[in-house]
């Protein structure tokens, strides 16, 4: 949850569920700087931090008639936080009518660990096993890293310094493709595209694994060379088509120019090189992908 969505969501949450309870977001909201002050980014965990906000957001997914959700960045901030409100609401059946898949954020273990990733591959394991019901799932042999800044407020690397440096960030990935896990890394710009390629393709020299299934998160922009890498290399993509509905026009002529914007999240390039691909919505970010109740709106938009 970042902060371009925040004036947004206030607005937009309250005409889907006619709450006032988001006036709490300003004064309640945890903040957090990261990248050590380098083009710092700021983060909101409002939903976990106040029960409100979190039962704002129970109630919209409720109405759009959703049945499982993912959470890709678990604990955004605080994990006995987060696991104390997801066990008093989202664990709730006569409040919660969806599942939540949670993913390992690699950020927050990594601090937690001072960047000992085998300690942070334990620990995940450990809460996974402790955590998990049948109603919120802590996937035990996942885990999320970081390539590039979100792509609303074009942080994402094209090719001309990331959320994670690219050295910590094949630290990171090193550790866990040696323990089995999926590794899920968002990627938004081509030269994040160009880091993760790179990273993955000296994991598979080192270490081969046939069905590694490397799940490249967003892919806002690509190049038709990386999508025959992300092929070559079984690489999985969710991508956000959200992204070209609503950006492609503005960032053709303010970012990224008429030629790039116009291949933003280039589906069809990977449909046709046979990639494993699934869309998402990014609800918290992109509440118009799901306007209306429309939960099908993400299919349609790469259309």
């Amino acid at each position: 949850m970042r902060i371009f969505s925040t004036k947004y969501l206030r607005v937009r949450l309250i005409k889907l569920v006619s709450i006032c309870c988001l006036d709490k977001l300003a004064s309640n909201a945890l903040w957090q700087e990261t990248s050590k002050g380098k083009n710092p980014a700021w983060i909101i965990s409002f939903y976990y931090y106040d029960s409100h906000l979190l039962l704002c957001f129970l109630k919209v997914t409720n109405n759009f008639g959703m049945t499982a959700v993912a959470d890709l960045e678990f604990p955004l901030i605080d994990e006995k936080m987060q696991i104390a409100k997801t066990n008093e609401i989202l664990k709730d059946k006569n409040k919660t009518h969806f599942s939540t898949y949670c993913v390992a954020s690699g950020r927050h273990y990594a601090r937690l660990y001072d960047g000992d990733y085998q300690k942070a591959v334990e620990h995940i394991k450990k809460v996974a096993g402790e955590f998990s019901d049948d109603q919120v799932i802590m996937c035990p042999d996942h885990v999320k890293g970081f390539c590039d800044g979100a792509f609303y407020s074009q942080l994402m690397q094209m090719r001309v310094a990331t959320w994670m440096p690219p050295a910590e960030l094949e630290k990171m990935m090193r550790v866990f493709w040696r323990n089995g896990f999926q590794i899920h890394v968002h990627t938004n710009g081509d030269l994040g595209m160009k880091t993760l390629l790179d990273i993955v393709e000296k994991l598979m020299n080192e270490s081969p694994r046939e069905k590694h299934r490397t799940t490249v998160e967003h892919a806002g922009y690509v190049t038709e060379e990386q999508a025959n890498r992300i092929a070559k290399l079984g690489l999985l993509v969710c991508a956000a088509p959200y992204y070209f509905y609503t950006l492609a026009e503005r960032y053709s002529e303010k970012g990224l120019g008429t030629k790039r914007a116009h291949t933003i999240v280039p589906v069809k390039w990977l449909f046709d090189r046979g990639v494993t691909t699934a869309f998402h919505s990014d609800f918290t970010i992109a509440l118009q992908a799901t306007e209306h109740c429309q939960i099908f709106n993400p299919m349609w938009f790469p259309i």
